[in-house]
């Protein structure tokens, strides 16, 4: 029953704000997992969640060649992101990468409750009909 809630909160907080992975990584971190366990799981739900969001994004027409090309120029920053990222993952100790991971979320969830996440120029909510 509490994957139940846990997904029903975490679908809530999608479909209003697109923060659906902040439940979960709270719910995950409460959880008695090692941090491969924990890291495993959250990239399995973002890709999950990523497949669903872009199917039904594309579904309603909201994809477009500009945001394409937006997508890919930051795919380099963020594999470099990645690349780092692993590296300091193999390299830390567990419970640094879970304190991390704790400071990570806090500050993640005080920026998108500070509603700067959320900020875009009026533009950016028009949709081009085809």
């Amino acid at each position: 029953m509490p994957f139940f809630g846990l997904g029903l909160v975490s679908g809530v907080c999608n479909g209003a704000a697109g923060v659906g992975g902040l439940p979960v990584a709270t719910f995950l971190t409460a959880m008695n997992l090692t941090m491969t366990e924990l890291r495993a799981t959250l990239v399995m739900f973002f890709l999950l969640t990523d497949i669903i969001l872009l199917s039904t994004a594309s579904g309603h027409g909201l994809l477009n060649e500009e945001l394409v090309w937006q997508s890919l120029a930051m795919m380099v920053p963020m594999g470099i992101g990645i690349f780092f990222g692993s590296r300091l993952f193999s390299v830390l100790p567990e419970k640094n990468c879970a304190v991390g991971l704790s400071v990570c979320l806090y500050f993640y969830l005080r920026w998108v409750l500070s509603g700067q996440g959320f900020r875009r120029s009026p533009d950016s909510f028009s949709v081009k009909k085809r």
